[in-house]
């Protein structure tokens, strides 16, 4: 009996030794991917607005026959919009503007000739077109200080409602509490869409501003 339980006991380290316990084999993780860096074309020095809230801004430049463009600086897509401006502007506008979910916002700004003052703005935004429409964020009187006209007490002002650019009434001057908006600017807000040659009012239901951003954009 001792010596078949020596063979056994031989035996089986003979097959532990050719048969090693099996190893759990630990994957190695896969090193992150890093996203390239966007390439940026430096703005030129025609540029009339530069819109910074974007990995490469967009650029508003004069275009061909006095018109302008609105150019995307990412080389990879060169991307770019044309802008109707209002007529309003003869060429007097200033500009600003910001980058949103529903793309790039311009904001534009007339100034009266005699007194430098503003007198107008206007919105754009192409809204999935192709060229950048504007619509008029005063309506009404202007409200005057010292013989200075002070522009309506009242304006629209843009949010972002989901994939809809909406006007609001807000206040914009410190007289507004105290005051009614005019009717026309209460007619003008709501839900706004691209039309023939400007934005315009689209009849369908305002969605509550509790769930829609501001666009960040400084109004006069």
């Amino acid at each position: 009996m001792a010596v078949g339980a020596t063979l056994v006991a031989i035996g089986g380290a003979v097959l532990v030794g050719c048969n090693p316990p099996v190893r759990e084999v630990v994957g190695v993780p896969a090193p992150p991917v890093v996203a390239a860096e966007p390439s940026c074309a430096p703005p030129p020095a025609a540029a009339l607005a530069l819109l910074a809230d974007a990995p490469c801004p967009w650029v508003l430049v004069p275009g061909d026959r006095s018109e302008l463009t609105l150019r995307g600086s990412d080389m990879a897509s060169a991307r770019s919009l044309g802008v109707a401006a209002p007529e309003a502007c003869a060429g007097r506008c200033d500009f600003t503007g910001t980058v949103t979910a529903i793309g790039p916002l311009l904001l534009a700004t007339h100034r009266d000739p005699a007194s430098e003052l503003v007198d107008a703005a206007f919105v754009g935004a192409a809204l999935g077109g192709e060229v950048v429409r504007f619509a008029p964020l005063w309506f009404g009187l202007a409200a005057h200080g010292d013989s200075t006209s002070l522009g309506p007490s009242h304006a629209l002002a843009p949010w972002v409602c989901g994939d809809t650019l909406v006007l609001a009434v807000e206040g914009r001057l410190p007289a507004a509490g105290a005051e009614e908006p005019a009717a026309a600017l209460l007619r003008a807000a709501g839900v706004y869409g691209p039309g023939d040659d400007e934005l315009r009012r689209v009849e369908r239901p305002t969605p509550a501003l509790s769930g829609c951003t501001r666009v960040p954009l400084e109004l006069p």
